[in-house]
């Protein structure tokens, strides 16, 4: 019993990282970074603004975007299109993909 308690509570660990971002301070504002692997860019996004929410609340604010930007990649450098055709072909075939997408979301937010 105590190994699935502790397995149980070591998975919910490892889900909790992956939906935290990064705040970096900035002379005006902040930074918040949020990078998912094979997810989506509203993905990306919703963490990005999650993550900049709790950054105000923590000082009883809310939180304004300045400017945004997104990145994606992959590892061979495929446009979406042929990397998104290509991880369909091998889910199916081999029954996992075969390529790494990291979309990342790079909020510029202040607080007021």
């Amino acid at each position: 019993m105590k190994k699935v308690t502790l397995v149980a509570v070591g998975a919910l660990l490892l889900a909790g990282c992956q939906t935290l971002g990064t705040v970096t301070p900035m002379e005006k504002g902040y930074i918040a970074e949020a990078t998912v692997n094979n997810g989506d860019m509203k993905e990306a996004k919703s963490i990005a603004l999650k993550t900049a929410e709790d950054q105000c609340s923590k000082k009883g604010q809310e939180f304004y975007v300045i400017d945004s930007a997104t990145e994606a990649k992959n590892e061979f450098e495929m446009d979406d299109n042929t990397s998104n055709v290509a991880n369909f072909a091998s889910k199916l075939l081999l029954g996992q993909e075969a390529f790494e997408q990291e979309r990342t979301v790079k909020l510029h937010f202040d607080c007021r």
